[in-house]
């Protein structure tokens, strides 16, 4: 039994395909619940973070970059914009049904075999968290089930019966205050907040 265990979690891990980097995954089996955990690097994450506010603060810097008024161009402003990290947080949200099946489990008559978890295809979830006293809300896609190769995740169904897919997702949050600084003057502009998805946990039951 042990053996068979262990060639199960060895061919689940071989059978899995990613879009992004991790640095764990594992099968624990609970109660005829098998769960399937993807983590990203916190390198990963601290990359994503740091485009975001590349992002954001080039944006906010191009809107003026130049301006226009009866066709003639006003002096340009060249003020830029500076961020200071307040907080963050870092939760799992679930467990919820994966999109994609309304009609019921999925039923394998015989050996079991492959369900598959596409990302951003499914109903989104309102959620929220607090940082430094400030509630942020905000939504997370659960994805789908899908019944046959797709870019996302793979869970091997161990043996016949009816199966459902489950998603828990790990979300960060980081908090900033956004500053202007213009003819030496720093003062404040704004407060943004940031996420970034950092686990994934795919739980299948049999029913």
């Amino acid at each position: 039994m042990k053996t068979k265990k262990i060639m199960l979690i060895l061919l689940i891990t071989a059978l899995f395909v990613s879009s992004i980097n991790v640095y764990a995954l594992d099968i624990i089996e609970r109660n005829n619940v098998y769960v399937k955990t993807i983590l990203k690097s916190q390198e990963e994450i601290d990359k994503e973070f740091e485009q975001q506010m590349e992002d954001y603060i080039n944006n906010l810097e191009s809107k003026i970059s130049s301006n226009y008024l009866n066709n003639e161009m006003k002096l340009q402003d060249h003020s830029r914009y500076v961020t200071e990290f307040v907080g963050s947080t870092r939760r799992w949200f679930g467990p919820y049904r994966a999109g994609g099946q309304n009609y019921g489990p999925v039923s394998f008559p015989t050996y079991g075999g492959m369900i598959y978890w596409e990302e951003g295809s499914g109903p989104d979830v309102g959620v929220g968290v607090t940082i430094a006293g400030k509630h942020i809300g905000f939504t997370i896609n659960v994805g789908s089930r899908k019944m046959d190769g797709v870019k996302g995740y793979s869970v091997n169904v161990p043996s016949y019966g009816s199966w459902y897919l489950y998603v828990n997702m790990q979300v960060e949050v980081r908090l900033y205050d956004v500053y202007k600084i213009s003819n030496g003057r720093k003062t404040y502009y704004t407060t943004v907040s940031q996420k970034a998805y950092t686990g994934l946990q795919l739980p299948i039951k049999q029913y």
